[in-house]
């Protein structure tokens, strides 16, 4: 029976501590060499995730091979990845630094380079300002009016999330979801998804602003919607932040060394990111007060079912080990329904 070998990891000061007592610690950086070019650990080299060997990592080491290999990200997931490839491959001389390159900083330690704000930080400050404030204007510039305090509430939580994505999630996982590969097989169920909600913005707008057609969600349900809102929001989060390779195409990510994630909330459902986004849009359409505003939601709904449907075909044909991820985990989006 084969022997499964934990994950060792250490704390960023407690591996800087170990290099100022003498030890001639190996560090590898599983960044892409864009990040690494901006700042980086002293002593660490380059060693991208997409592409990695772990066989050739270790033929080409300059130290002996049974000694410790110390491998860095940014906040630990992506080098825990990288530390489970070299496991799988056979080698336990490797350990996850806890954290990232952002706890290493955060705990006050020396870097090669500077990480500032710069033209990245600046894009990901636009990110969480701009896309709220887009929704927004659009928002109130369709109501007509200001004074519309639910509207200002989903605004906050969705800025929140915004927030959370630029915070909890790898830059290059941030770049990957703000620059998917074009078309899919998902191209027309995206476009409906999307007219769908613009459209359910655009009524519930005009109901609340303009002509009160429906506007009559009694205030006790539309707080509940907020609740729900933000909490179903922090669900998506969730399924951001354990799943690597969440992107709004559906595609098998062989660059990325695309494989089966089944942790987080991927224990309980197969495709939580739709989960949360569909009970997102209903919470949302409750909070933002307008009965007439969910008929062009049911297309949403609509399109986030059936891209649920196609998304789970195509990984069961083309994704490793999806069909046994499957069988342990029943159910794609609703826990005993479906």
């Amino acid at each position: 029976m084969k022997q499964t070998v934990e994950l060792r990891s250490i704390s960023p000061g407690e591996l800087y501590r170990r290099s100022q007592e003498g030890e001639a610690v190996e560090i590898i950086d599983v960044r892409s060499p864009r990040d690494f070019a901006v700042a980086h650990v002293p002593a660490a080299r380059s060693v991208p995730f997409e592409g990695l060997d772990p066989v050739a990592v270790m033929a080409a080491r300059e130290r002996p091979g049974e000694e410790t290999l110390y491998v860095i990200c940014q906040i630990g997931r992506r080098s825990a990845d990288a530390c489970a490839q070299f496991l799988r491959a056979g080698f336990t001389n490797v350990v996850n630094v806890e954290g990232g390159t952002r706890a290493w900083q955060q705990a006050g330690l020396p870097v090669v380079g500077e990480i500032r704000a710069g033209a990245g930080g600046s894009l990901a400050a636009l990110r969480i300002i701009g896309f709220p404030a887009g929704v927004g204007a659009f928002l109130f510039g369709v109501a007509g009016r200001w004074d519309l305090p639910f509207f200002w509430a989903i605004l906050l939580l969705l800025g929140a999330y915004v927030f959370g994505v630029s915070r909890l999630l790898e830059p290059e996982v941030v770049r990957a979801r703000g620059n998917p590969a074009a078309g899919g097989p998902d191209l027309r169920l995206r476009a409906l998804l999307i007219l769908s909600i613009v459209a359910h913005l655009a009524v519930a707008a005009l109901d609340a602003g303009r002509f009160h057609w429906s506007d009559t969600v009694p205030f006790a349900v539309r707080v509940a919607g907020v609740v729900g809102y933000g909490a179903s929001l922090a669900f998506v989060l969730w399924a951001m932040a354990a799943n690597r390779f969440f992107i709004p195409t559906v595609r098998i990510q062989t660059e990325r060394d695309h494989h089966v994630v089944a942790s987080g909330p991927y224990r309980l459902v197969r495709h939580p990111g739709y989960l949360g986004s569909a009970a997102g849009a209903v919470f949302g359409g409750l909070a933002l007060g307008s009965w007439f505003a969910f008929a062009p939601l049911v297309g949403a709904l609509i399109a986030l079912l059936a891209r649920t449907a196609l998304e789970d075909r195509f990984l069961h044909a083309r994704l490793a080990g999806y069909a046994d991820y499957a069988q342990r985990v029943r159910y794609r989006l609703a826990p005993g329904l479906w």
